[in-house]
């Protein structure tokens, strides 16, 4: 397989080599897993729970809920949560089977229809509430055709077949926590500080980044649909801050610790030092990984403060917060990540 120097720095979503599809990820996309093609024009079936707003055509945007497909001869286990968070420890091809097995409905609308939400997304924001399966009823308008390799890019998990929606309903009872219901129906809340009650609830950043995406935080008149990519950015950059805060003036540890975990050929390290916050984190790409043929390693750091500014390759600030979500409170921090992915 060709690669490019600008791959490490592209990684399939920025065309910076000028071959569209990626080549990279198309060889990958052959490796997953399929299931006998077939279509399907209406669907009932659990959502994990699980939700879509796109962010092409922005401020106009598609929103729907995904619900589980899963044909008759197979043994495929649907999604029972929608924490990706559940899947750690799985093996590849069980995450990227699960995930490309939903279908994602919905129709275009406004990202200001929260002020006066129709039925799509009416069903949207109540599965978004949810805080465990829930079944729903999808009518397409046209058929969908199914059992085809899933769209995904390096950032983003594996995603089934979509189309427009007619009609969508939550058919199941939908198990909403009191906290999440209270906080939903709060007009004069900040979505920050409404993250940070729902965190003291103990909901957790997957459900706070629907409730975030469907238009359910902040104070009336603000509330807008937020693309689900932005959405995951926004929660856990406004959650990390809110971390730092808390953590930024605890005492310094008195020695080292050092933690390790590995996933999907991934190994992390975390080393949390004596000092003032802060943290220095590598990522190192082995040779003859998906976007280096070499081998690269690269780096970021923050020191005492929060930065304002970031290097290009910092996609997730999910990876920028981890000194501040270590098992210890303060401290330098180190990350590397020396596997393939």
């Amino acid at each position: 397989m060709v690669m490019f120097p600008e791959c490490i720095e592209c990684r399939g979503t920025r065309g910076m080599c000028g071959i569209s599809p990626c080549p990279l990820l198309a060889d990958i996309r052959g490796r997953l897993p399929v299931v006998q093609s077939g279509s399907v024009s209406e669907l009932v079936g659990p959502s994990p729970p699980s939700l879509f707003v796109g962010r092409y055509g922005y401020p106009d945007v598609r929103a729907g809920p995904s619900a589980a497909w899963v044909p008759e001869d197979s043994d495929a286990v649907p999604l029972a949560s929608g924490d990706p968070a559940d899947l750690f420890g799985k093996p590849l091809e069980e995450v990227a089977a699960r995930h490309a097995n939903l279908i994602t409905g919905g129709s275009v609308m406004p990202i200001g229809s929260t002020a006066s939400p129709g039925a799509m997304l009416e069903t949207t924001q109540e599965i978004a509430m949810a805080e465990k399966s829930v079944d729903v009823e999808l009518d397409f308008a046209r058929p969908i055709m199914v059992g085809r390799n899933p769209t995904f890019d390096s950032m983003s998990t594996p995603l089934g077949p979509s189309g427009e929606v007619l009609r969508a309903e939550v058919v199941g009872h939908a198990s909403i926590p009191r906290k999440v219901d209270s906080i939903a129906n709060e007009d004069d809340l900040l979505a920050a500080d409404a993250m940070g009650e729902l965190t003291e609830a103990s909901i957790g950043e997957a459900q706070i980044s629907r409730l975030l995406s469907s238009g359910l935080l902040g104070r009336e008149g603000s509330r807008k649909l937020v693309p689900t990519r932005w959405g995951i950015t926004a929660t856990d950059d406004m959650l990390g801050k809110r971390l730092w805060d808390r953590v930024r003036d605890h005492p310094s540890l008195d020695k080292v610790l050092v933690y390790e975990a590995t996933y999907l050929d991934n190994v992390f390290h975390i080393i949390l030092t004596p000092g003032l916050w802060a943290f220095h984190m590598l990522e190192a790409w082995t040779r003859g990984s998906v976007w280096t043929g070499t081998g690269k390693v690269l780096g970021d750091w923050e020191d005492l403060k929060p930065r304002t500014t970031r290097l290009d390759w910092v996609y997730s600030s999910t990876w920028i917060r981890c000194g501040a979500r270590g098992p210890a409170s303060s401290g330098g921090t180190s990350v590397l990540n020396t596997g393939r992915q």
